[in-house]
């Protein structure tokens, strides 16, 4: 009975995927939030990240993006067609330009370096799908 109650519980918590380039800083986010998370999937590349959300769907995507550079908004684009379920989170510089994230479904950039604490707070929060 209890681990019927522990399923419910664990399921109840999103699933995240980190696509963040560097492994010490994947590792940090990692052990930073795996008490509030169901599960977490961790890639370096955003190839591998599309890949992982090919295999299976993950609520909430934490993506290492420079949006200032023009060829990660293809990337965004290639991610949100992968993922057309999952939350986005940004992580990187600031980006003013809501109306273009808005395009991808993107509600959320946090700034690098991260702010777990602000991260744990995003996931708490439970946001309408894209």
């Amino acid at each position: 009975m209890d681990s019927t109650l522990i399923t419910q519980t664990a399921s109840l918590l999103p699933s995240l995927l980190v696509m963040e380039p560097e492994t010490s800083q994947r590792k940090g986010i990692a052990v930073a939030v795996l008490d509030h998370v169901h599960e977490v999937r961790l890639t370096g590349s955003m190839a591998e990240a599309i890949r992982c959300c090919m295999e299976r769907p993950f609520t909430v995507a934490l993506l290492s993006l420079d949006l200032a550079d023009p060829p990660s908004w293809e990337q965004l684009g290639a991610f949100r067609a992968a993922a057309p379920a999952s939350r986005i989170i940004i992580a990187g510089p600031q980006i003013t330009d809501t109306g273009r994230l808005a395009q991808f479904g993107v509600r959320t950039v946090l700034e690098q370096p991260l702010d777990v604490r602000g991260l744990l707070s995003v996931l708490s929060e439970r946001e309408p799908l894209p």
